[in-house]
């Protein structure tokens, strides 16, 4: 029995969206490296889903007039620390954004490279 596998390669992400008109979805970096056009804002991507603090997402969402939404995640753990809106990056005054909020239903903790509790407002080396 054979099964047939959808796929995308990233160099074609960005034509895969225009073609079937995606409007949420990750986002595209190769769309960053084309010229600055006055259309970019009218691309159908409109929600991006992206890491908390990366600064290509930033300047793609400003770029093509996308929110963006971040979670920390990963494979063995879906989402359980996100922004509970929109476009709620929150920064202090050092610069540093915050990891978000921890969904209901999960307990989490930050840690040390021994696994022992960090004091809140510690920064990561």
């Amino acid at each position: 029995m054979s099964c047939d596998r959808l796929s995308v390669l990233a160099s074609s992400l960005g034509d895969e969206y225009l073609k079937y008109g995606v409007t949420t979805g990750g986002v595209v970096p190769s769309w960053l490296n084309d010229p600055v056009d006055d259309s970019d804002t009218e691309r159908p991507l409109k929600n991006v889903l992206a890491p908390q603090k990366s600064s290509y997402a930033e300047r793609f969402v400003e770029r093509f007039g996308c929110r963006r939404i971040a979670c920390f995640n990963i494979t063995e753990v879906s989402c359980p620390i996100t922004f509970s809106t929109w476009d709620a990056a929150v920064y202090d005054s050092e610069g540093r954004m915050s990891c978000g909020v921890l969904r209901s239903g999960y307990e989490a903790r930050v840690v040390d490279e021994n696994d022992h509790p960090v004091a809140d407002g510690t920064q990561a080396n």
